[in-house]
Protein backbone atom coordinates (compact mmCIF):
# COMPACT_ATOMS: atom_id res chain seq x y z
CA UNK A 1 0.00 0.00 0.00
CA UNK A 2 1.44 3.39 -1.00
CA UNK A 3 1.72 6.24 1.47
CA UNK A 4 -0.88 9.02 1.07
CA UNK A 5 1.05 12.32 1.11
CA UNK A 6 -1.96 14.17 2.50
CA UNK A 7 -0.91 12.61 5.82
CA UNK A 8 2.26 12.48 7.90
CA UNK A 9 3.36 9.67 10.18
CA UNK A 10 3.36 10.37 13.91
CA UNK A 11 6.76 9.85 15.47
CA UNK A 12 7.48 8.20 18.81
CA UNK A 13 6.29 10.31 21.74
CA UNK A 14 3.94 12.62 19.79
CA UNK A 15 0.53 13.02 21.40
CA UNK A 16 -2.23 11.26 19.47
CA UNK A 17 -5.09 13.67 18.77
CA UNK A 18 -8.75 13.34 17.80
CA UNK A 19 -8.86 13.00 14.04
CA UNK A 20 -5.60 11.01 13.83
CA UNK A 21 -5.81 7.59 12.25
CA UNK A 22 -4.29 4.21 13.12
CA UNK A 23 -3.34 1.49 10.68
CA UNK A 24 -5.21 -1.74 11.45
CA UNK A 25 -4.27 -5.16 10.21
CA UNK A 26 -7.65 -6.94 10.56
CA UNK A 27 -9.24 -5.77 8.32
CA UNK A 28 -6.25 -3.97 6.82
CA UNK A 29 -6.64 -0.21 6.47
CA UNK A 30 -6.77 3.12 8.27
CA UNK A 31 -9.33 3.75 11.04
CA UNK A 32 -10.00 6.72 13.36
CA UNK A 33 -7.98 6.37 16.57
CA UNK A 34 -9.56 5.62 19.93
CA UNK A 35 -6.32 6.52 21.78
CA UNK A 36 -6.47 10.35 21.70
CA UNK A 37 -4.32 11.86 24.45
CA UNK A 38 -1.83 8.99 24.60
CA UNK A 39 1.72 9.01 23.22
CA UNK A 40 2.41 7.42 19.85
CA UNK A 41 4.71 4.39 19.95
CA UNK A 42 7.77 4.07 17.75
CA UNK A 43 6.59 3.29 14.21
CA UNK A 44 9.92 1.56 13.54
CA UNK A 45 8.84 -1.62 15.35
CA UNK A 46 6.52 -3.88 13.37
CA UNK A 47 4.68 -4.87 16.55
CA UNK A 48 3.66 -1.23 17.17
CA UNK A 49 0.71 0.49 15.57
CA UNK A 50 1.41 3.25 13.04
CA UNK A 51 -0.51 6.51 13.47
CA UNK A 52 -0.94 9.30 10.96
CA UNK A 53 -2.24 12.87 10.96
CA UNK A 54 -3.74 14.82 8.08
CA UNK A 55 -1.34 17.52 6.89
CA UNK A 56 -2.85 20.98 6.88
CA UNK A 57 -2.20 23.19 3.83
CA UNK A 58 -0.14 25.52 6.06
CA UNK A 59 1.99 22.63 7.28
CA UNK A 60 2.52 21.33 3.74
CA UNK A 61 3.70 24.76 2.56
CA UNK A 62 6.00 25.13 5.58
CA UNK A 63 7.52 21.71 4.93
CA UNK A 64 8.10 22.60 1.28
CA UNK A 65 9.91 25.85 2.09
CA UNK A 66 11.92 24.66 5.08
CA UNK A 67 15.52 23.80 4.38
CA UNK A 68 17.22 20.71 5.88
CA UNK A 69 18.88 22.83 8.57
CA UNK A 70 15.45 23.67 10.04
CA UNK A 71 15.51 27.33 8.94
CA UNK A 72 12.68 29.06 7.08
CA UNK A 73 14.21 29.83 3.72
CA UNK A 74 11.09 31.09 1.97
CA UNK A 75 11.48 28.35 -0.62
CA UNK A 76 15.09 29.15 -1.46
CA UNK A 77 17.80 26.94 0.00
CA UNK A 78 21.21 28.54 0.24
CA UNK A 79 24.36 26.39 0.24
CA UNK A 80 26.25 26.01 3.49
CA UNK A 81 30.03 26.27 3.50
CA UNK A 82 32.21 25.33 6.44
CA UNK A 83 34.69 27.95 7.45
CA UNK A 84 38.31 26.94 7.18
CA UNK A 85 39.45 29.68 9.57
CA UNK A 86 40.09 27.28 12.47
Amino acid sequence: MAWDHKYRRLEEGETIMEGDEVQEDDPFGWRPTICAGKKAPSPLYTSHRVYRRKVSPDHAEAARTQDPRGCDSGGKIEPVFDSEDD
